[in-house]
């Protein structure tokens, strides 16, 4: 299996054993004894962009991980790193919580975002607290006008007519960066 991918380039001591990643989403779902009816639910959500993409066995870490998206810039320096080599897993429990809890008028919007090599981080995060919730628990993703400004919040848990968890996602690692730049 021949993948083309920055790694290679960058650390190849880190990414001696490969897969597609498609592959490596079906091996870690059946490790988890995920029915295959929902392994074939996640492969046919996951956006083309990303299902093309190679994984690896991180050798530092025993982790599988996927190579999507590029070095951040900073000035004249890049800056590579786990931004863009997610493991596997993360994924897998962002597609299975978009099966599960995402309504199917707001999936698309997702996944288009998700599919965004630029957004990819801060997207796949977005869906970290809805994948950890009990399915008793009521919840809604992307929730207008409950924001400050009337924004949208990504994930509304509880109730509509009691208390309500309002819960809103942010990874912003390149912001982070900038400021000790």
């Amino acid at each position: 299996m021949c993948f083309n991918m920055l790694i290679d380039h960058v650390f190849p001591e880190a990414a001696r054993v490969k897969a597609a990643l498609p592959a490596r989403l079906v091996a870690e779902a059946t490790s988890r004894n995920i029915p295959q009816e929902i392994i074939d639910a996640v492969l046919s959500i996951l956006p083309p962009p990303i299902s093309e993409t190679g994984a690896f066995r991180d050798e530092m870490t025993g982790l599988w991980r996927y190579e999507f998206g590029e070095p951040y810039q900073l000035g004249t320096s890049l800056i590579w790193g786990t931004h863009m080599w997610l493991p596997v897993t993360e994924l897998l429990d962002a597609l299975l919580c978009v099966i599960r809890r995402v309504p199917e008028g707001k999936r698309a919007a997702y996944l288009q975002s998700l599919a965004d090599t630029h957004r990819h981080p801060q997207t796949l995060v977005e869906m970290a607290p809805g994948a950890r919730i009990a399915d008793g628990i009521p919840v809604d993703f992307e929730v207008p006008g409950l924001g400050d400004g009337n924004r949208t919040i990504d994930w509304v848990v509880g109730p509509r007519e009691g208390r309500m968890v309002l819960c809103d996602v942010k990874r912003r690692t390149k912001d982070f960066l900038i400021q000790f730049a």
